[in-house]
Order: C-alpha cells, then sequence, then structure tokens
C-alpha cells in the first residue's frame, strides 16, 4: 500500500507508526525486522560491515507482504530489487535537512560516525535515488510525525 522512503531521522517510523493507526494497517519496519532476526544494526555494521547489512536489508524487503506500510532504511534504494519491491505501493519520500537530520539522530548511527559532515555526504550520494523511486514527497523540517501522517492520509484519500 504505502512505502515511506528516506533518509535516517527524516520520520520514516514516527509516520509509519501514526498512519499505521490512523489506516488500521500494519506497519513494517525494515531496520526492525533486521534487530529482531540478527540482532543490533550497530553490531551488524561494526562486525559485518555495511554490504552485510544491505543484504539482509534486501532479504526482508522481499519478503514483506502486501498491503501494509514499510518504512525503508535509510539506504534501501541503494538496491534497484528493493527500489523494484517498494515500487509496488505508493512509495513516499519524508525529506529532511541535514540540520533536521543531526538534531534528530544526534549522529548516533553507524554511517554517520558521530560527524555532521557525513550526512550531507551521504545525502548528495542518494537524493537522487529517493527522487526517482518517489511518487510523493513531504518535507518533515519543523512537522510532527502526526501532522505528516494526516497529510499522507489526505493524499491517499485524494488516490483510492
Amino acid at each position: 500500500m504505502i512505502s515511506l522512503i528516506g533518509f535516517m531521522g527524516a520520520g520514516k517510523s514516527a509516520v509509519g507508526k501514526k498512519l499505521s493507526k490512523r489506516l488500521g494497517i500494519t506497519l513494517i519496519e525494515t531496520d526492525k525486522e533486521i534487530e529482531k532476526r540478527h540482532g543490533s544494526i550497530d553490531r551488524i555494521f561494526s562486525e559485518m560491515g555495511e554490504k552485510h547489512f544491505r543484504k539482509l536489508e534486501s532479504q526482508i524487503i522481499r519478503k514483506i507482504p502486501a498491503n501494509c506500510i514499510i518504512s525503508a532504511g535509510g539506504g534501501a534504494v541503494l538496491d534497484k530489487s528493493n527500489v523494484a519491491v517498494l515500487r509496488r505501493n505508493l512509495v513516499i519520500w519524508l525529506r529532511a535537512s541535514p540540520k533536521e537530520i543531526w538534531k534528530r539522530t544526534k549522529g548516533k548511527r553507524p554511517l554517520l560516525k558521530g560527524k555532521f559532515s557525513n550526512i550531507s555526504k551521504l545525502l548528495r550520494k542518494r537524493e537522487k535515488l529517493y527522487f526517482n523511486a518517489s511518487d510523493v514527497i513531504i518535507d518533515t523540517d519543523g512537522r510532527t510525525a502526526k501532522s505528516v501522517a494526516d497529510g499522507i492520509a489526505k493524499i491517499i484519500g485524494l488516490i483510492v
């Protein structure tokens, strides 16, 4: 039904939870599914590396059932096969500025390594991928998860 994509800290999990509750649709968060099955993401990155994490992420995405809300990890769009699965749904890019991402994550994500400058570097690599994969773009800076979810619900009402 809905795939939420965007950079870490853009609000995918928070918005997904609000949207799931509002619409009565199951939410599947790919990062949480990975952690349930394989342990902490920090540990996976430090012990096995990003490449292994991306493999696990793709395995989870391929098994997601239809008719749910998917909150995809920030790097899910790096793999074209992930994008193909996500595109079975309405794909919404939740976009946030580097400043907002830093505020929300405090730099405590494996790929940020505590450096603000890493946000801009990664965003430059991913923005075109997010854009090309998305049907709708919603800026989340300064907005609550509820207001973003309400906006998405209105969009869905217009489509359905």
